[in-house]
């Protein structure tokens, strides 16, 4: 299991890490009853990648876990803290300063981060142990992958992004969208699954300048881990300017007999064509499943 401080921020074989979150047509309050104080989720993540170019392959993975923990019920939203799996070991919850977070969740379903002054006493209190002097905040380093010194307490709301489950209005013909693909699609009803509930999917066109951003944003960072000549975002980008893009995102979701989402697979599957005729495929397969493991 990877921790957050641990999970690789840019994958040196695949250089395209997508951070998107999904939303149907029109949010709708969770069912009454559905959530109730001290209940607590394990959400895992799982991400597998392969990689093809000009006879050459490659593959990754990662894997990771938070815990969910409902706080509070009102009107308004829920209170939510998310934090590092039960069973951390101390000296792993030392290094991982962003958790626990408590989140406010409305019923347009943003986030807005609660216990930020929380976050910021850890921070401070990271770095000494670390013997990281705070100019250092923003920097990437590399050790056995490329990680980013973050010291801004809202940064954990994007770390967050990807273990979101709470997806409302799901419904046949509902538009649902991803941010990084080209146009939203219409949820199709697929079947009844093993949790009792329904499972939905959606097929939508990647949008290459997403892709092409994402990638250019990966090469600055190369450039300033390895100590390369300084490079900048534009330049990245003019030289990414001539890649044919194109692709699909596959979403399936799975829901319970209460209408919560328990699990998404998000399927990749993109295509560059180089300008010297090298054709690359990039295939990423993201799951993420959620389950009750404590309820009062």
């Amino acid at each position: 299991m990877k921790l957050w401080g641990r999970l690789p921020i840019i994958t040196l074989a695949l250089p395209v890490v997508l951070s998107v979150q999904s939303f149907a047509s029109k949010p709708i309050p969770i069912p009454s009853g559905v959530d109730k104080v001290g209940d607590i989720y394990e959400i895992r993540l799982q991400s597998e990648s392969e990689f093809s170019s000009d006879g050459s392959s490659g593959t990754s993975s990662s894997r990771s876990s938070l815990t969910e923990r409902v706080v509070e019920v009102n009107s308004n939203g829920l209170i939510l803290e998310f934090d590092l799996p039960l069973d951390t070991p101390t000296e792993d919850r030392a290094r991982e300063w962003q958790f626990p977070a408590r989140v406010f969740r409305s019923a347009d379903g943003s986030f807005v981060l609660v216990n930020a002054q929380e976050l910021i006493s850890r921070n401070q209190a990271w770095l000494e142990r670390g013997g990281i002097e705070p100019s250092n905040c923003g920097k990437w380093i590399f050790t056995w992958t490329a990680i980013k010194i973050e010291c801004d307490p809202q940064s954990v709301l994007k770390n967050l992004e990807p273990f979101n489950l709470r997806i409302e209005g799901l419904r046949a013909e509902a538009i649902y969208a991803e941010n990084g693909a080209l146009s939203p699609s219409p949820l199709s009803v697929t079947q009844k699954n093993n949790s009792g509930g329904l499972s939905f999917a959606a097929t939508m066109d990647i949008d290459p300048e997403v892709i092409r951003n994402k990638r250019a944003e990966s090469d600055v960072v190369m450039a300033e881990i390895t100590g390369d000549k300084p490079l900048s975002l534009e330049e990245a980008l003019r030289s990414r300017l001539r890649d044919q893009i194109s692709g699909t995102i596959k979403v399936t979701i799975d829901t319970d007999s209460l209408g919560r989402v328990v699990r998404r697979v998000r399927v990749y599957n993109i295509e560059t064509k180089k300008e010297n005729g090298t054709i690359e495929n990039e295939d990423i397969t993201e799951t993420v499943q959620r389950e009750l493991i404590s309820s009062k």
